[in-house]
């Protein structure tokens, strides 16, 4: 890689500084002088350009790659060839990488504004036909705006093509997050990357990935052989909602696994405690409510409340409301009705009777009571 830095040049690409170097490529951030911008350049250690099938295998899946687009998913720009090696170009992200942020462990809200994020994005490759293979958390970039963006789509799998050829029982990725199938060498699907997004998530909740061990063939046989570590220490305290969803998340048969990643998502966040107090919680206090009596005309009511057919309606809080107003006007009205017409038989019967008292009888209507628990 040497080369590359002391040209200055890769393509027609200007190369600024070296952003970093892994086992997969060495990353580069340079200028794209025909278009004014700054980007980053992967140059890939494993694949030169003198090899022609695999450089076809991988030109396929990198346009493959650049037809995704998700602000989530690192945006390819272009591939190319140069002195010997072959590379991508995409956007630059300045904010680091995910590994740089963890340490303790994350509480579950700001570990879902990671994880929602990156699950939209893998549901939105994996409606595409695109597989991941190799989620980590160098692999998940941090843009300006602290949002995760995935990166490194097609990388596995132009490696995983070339090391089939010389080594076909070779399982390619990290082995702190292989699903079981990937770390025994099976065919894998995108519930592979469902199974990495739950250690992911794990690791952002525990502050540790679960299996670790001294070599890379003890920690892939972990995954495959022993039960997920749930004993967190004193300054982790998963609720039991959160521990059966890593449980599933990280079930070793693919069958068992959320089969989406806002499946697995969605199911963490209903752990939130938002979420609880509002399932345990009413959102008002139940009333007692007032029995309507349905008439043998179902449009008609009957305002007294006399039984007519048997059958009893319980009405709705809203419904019950516009029942109470409709009947106090019913009632209302019915009870003037009467008084006027009490008060002219009572002036017909002074004038036809001169010897009857001259009291006037009090007809006062009783009030009508608007308390739902009255009968």
């Amino acid at each position: 890689m040497s080369s590359i830095l002391e040209g200055g040049r890769l393509g027609r690409y200007h190369i600024q500084e070296q952003l970093g170097r892994g086992g997969m490529a060495t990353v580069f951030k340079a200028r794209d002088p025909s278009l004014n911008r700054t980007v980053a350049i992967k140059v890939l250690a494993f694949l030169r350009a003198d090899e022609p099938a695999f450089r076809e295998r991988f030109g396929r899946e990198a346009q493959a790659i650049a037809r995704l687009n998700h602000p989530n998913i690192l945006q390819v720009f272009d591939v190319g060839e140069d002195k010997g090696f072959t590379y991508i170009v995409t956007e630059y992200v300045s904010g680091g990488t995910l590994l740089d942020r963890l340490g303790s462990p994350y509480n579950l809200e700001d570990s879902l504004r990671i994880l929602r994020p990156l699950a939209e994005a893998l549901d939105y490759a994996h409606a595409s036909g695109i597989v991941h293979r190799d989620i980590k958390p160098s692999n998940v970039l941090m843009n300006d705006d602290a949002e995760p963006v995935l990166a490194d789509f097609g990388l596995s799998v132009a490696m995983e093509q070339m090391y089939h050829v010389t080594a076909p029982q070779e399982a390619i990725g990290t082995p702190e997050y292989m699903s079981p199938e990937q770390a025994m060498g099976r065919d894998v699907d995108h519930r592979s990357d469902l199974y990495a997004l739950g250690i992911l998530c794990y690791q952002l909740l525990v502050g540790v990935v679960p299996f670790h061990a001294n070599t890379a063939a003890a920690t892939m046989m972990a995954h495959v052989h022993q039960p997920l570590p749930l004993s967190e220490g004193d300054d982790v305290d998963l609720q039991p909602g959160v521990k059966a969803t890593l449980l599933k998340a990280l079930a070793k048969n693919p069958d068992e696994r959320y089969q989406s990643a806002m499946g697995l998502v969605e199911a963490l966040a209903a752990s939130l405690p938002s979420v609880q107090s509002a399932i345990m919680e009413p959102d008002s206090p139940t009333v007692a409510l007032p029995k309507a009596v349905l008439s043998p005309d179902p449009s008609t009511l009957d305002p007294m409340g006399g039984a007519t057919d048997g059958h009893e309606l319980h009405a709705l809080p809203r419904l019950a409301g516009r029942l109470n107003r409709r009947l106090l006007v019913a009632v209302g009205a019915a009870a003037g009705v009467v008084a006027a017409l009490a008060l002219a038989m009572t002036f017909a019967l002074n004038s036809s009777n001169p010897s009857a008292s001259g009291d006037t009888p009090n007809l006062s209507a009783a009030p009508i009571s608007n308390d739902p628990d009255t009968p």
